[in-house]
C-alpha cells in the first residue's frame, strides 16, 4: 500500500478503535431521558467530538435520531475524503446509499408530515445529491414520489411498484433499490479493481446484497400468505454468493422456516445460530456486524476497511436508537439490551 491507502486503512482503525465499550452500553441502558442519554454519550465516548453544535435545550427524540445520522454521515464522509485522496470512487456507493435510505424513508411516511431538517447532510454528500428530501416528504402516494424522482436513476424502482399493494409494494420498492445500489457498486469494483482486491470489495457487497435477498424473502413468506405474484426479480439479488439454482431454491421456499434451513446449509451458516428466534432483522443485522468486524480486524485492504467501518458504525447508530426507543416506551434495561446487536467489543 501506498501512504495515501496506509492514511485510509489507519483512519478507518482510529474511528473503529473508538467505538462503544460494554461499559458504555451498560451506562447508556441504565439511562431514563433522552437528554440523559445525550449528556453520556457527549461527555464520555468519543460521539461528543460531534456533538459540540447541538443546542443546549431539550430535542425532541427524531432530532436526537437526527443528530445520530448526521455523526455517522460525517464519520464516513472523512473516510470518504481519503478513499477520494488515492484516486478511487467507491465514495460514491454512500451517496448512492444515503439518497435511497431518504427515498424508503419519505415513502415510509407517505400519510405524515415530516420534519424538515431530518434531510440535512453533511456537505460532501450535498456535491453530488440528485434527491432532496425537503421536496420528497411532500408525497402522499408512490406515484408521486416517483414524479419526484424524474431524471434520476432511482425513478425505475419506484415506477415498477406504483400500482401494487402498498405493504408488499413498500418492501418490493427497498429491495430494488437496494439492488440498484449493489449492482452499481460491484460494476465500479470491476471497472476499477483487479486481483484479489477487486474480490474482496465484491464479497463485501455480495454479503450485503444477499442480506437483502434473504430478509425479503423471508418477510415476504413469513407476513404474506400468497406471496407468488411478488417473487419477482425485485426479490432477487443481483449480485450474490448464491447459485442461480440455489436462488431459485430461496424463491421457491413456502415458509420463513425453510429459506432459514437453506442459509443454515450455506457458507453464511456461520454467521448464524440454529434455533434463533429473534426477529430476522435483528438476526441479519448480528451477520453483518460479524462481517464486517472480522474482516475490518484482519483485512489488509483498505477499501474493505472503510466499508466494513461504515457497518459497523451504522449498528452502532441504530442501537443507539433502539435506545431511545426504549427510554420513550419505560422499557427496563434487559428489555432494551435484547433487542440492541453489540457485535464484539
Amino acid at each position: 500500500m501506498n501512504k495515501a491507502e496506509n492514511a485510509l486503512s489507519a483512519k478507518a482503525h482510529a474511528l473503529y478503535a473508538k467505538r462503544l465499550s460494554p461499559e458504555d452500553y451498560s451506562a447508556m441502558l441504565a439511562c431514563r431521558s433522552h437528554s440523559e442519554l445525550f449528556a453520556y454519550l457527549k461527555s464520555n465516548t468519543s460521539y461528543g467530538e460531534y456533538m459540540e453544535t447541538l443546542p443546549a435545550v431539550h430535542l425532541s427524540r427524531p432530532r436526537y435520531e437526527n443528530a445520530l445520522n448526521q455523526i455517522l454521515l460525517n464519520k464516513i464522509a472523512s473516510l470518504c475524503r481519503f478513499e477520494k485522496l488515492i484516486g478511487e470512487k467507491l465514495y460514491k456507493y454512500f451517496i448512492v446509499r444515503n439518497e435511497i435510505e431518504t427515498i424508503i424513508y419519505c415513502s415510509r411516511h407517505l400519510d405524515t408530515d415530516t420534519i424538515t431538517d431530518l434531510f440535512i447532510i453533511p456537505d460532501f454528500y450535498k456535491k453530488e445529491q440528485s434527491v432532496f428530501g425537503e421536496d420528497m416528504q411532500k408525497a402522499r402516494s408512490f406515484s408521486e414520489l416517483a414524479a419526484f424522482l424524474e431524471g434520476t436513476p432511482y425513478k425505475k424502482a419506484v415506477d415498477t411498484i406504483v400500482h401494487q399493494n402498498q405493504d408488499v409494494g413498500l418492501a418490493a420498492l427497498e429491495n430494488a433499490l437496494y439492488n440498484y445500489l449493489y449492482t452499481t457498486a460491484a460494476e465500479a469494483v470491476k471497472k476499477g479493481f483487479r486481483g484479489r482486491r477487486r474480490e474482496e470489495i465484491l464479497d463485501y457487497f455480495r454479503f450485503l446484497s444477499d442480506m437483502t435477498m434473504i430478509e425479503a424473502l423471508y418477510r415476504l413468506n413469513a407476513n404474506y400468505s400468497e406471496t407468488d405474484n411478488y417473487k419477482t426479480n425485485m426479490f432477487i439479488s443481483s449480485v450474490s454468493a448464491f447459485s442461480e439454482k440455489e436462488i431459485q431454491r430461496l424463491i421457491d421456499c413456502t415458509s420463513a422456516d425453510e429459506i432459514m434451513q437453506i442459509v443454515l446449509s450455506s457458507p453464511y451458516k456461520k454467521y448464524f445460530t440454529e434455533n434463533d428466534k429473534r426477529p430476522i432483522g435483528q438476526r441479519i443485522r448480528e451477520a453483518e456486524v460479524k462481517m464486517s468486524t472480522k474482516r475490518l480486524r484482519y483485512s489488509q485492504n483498505p477499501i474493505v476497511c472503510m466499508l466494513c467501518f461504515s457497518t459497523f458504525a451504522e449498528n452502532e447508530v441504530k442501537n443507539i436508537t433502539h435506545i431511545i426507543e426504549g427510554i420513550k416506551y419505560n422499557l427496563s434495561p434487559d428489555e432494551i439490551s435484547k433487542i440492541i446487536v453489540k457485535g464484539e467489543c
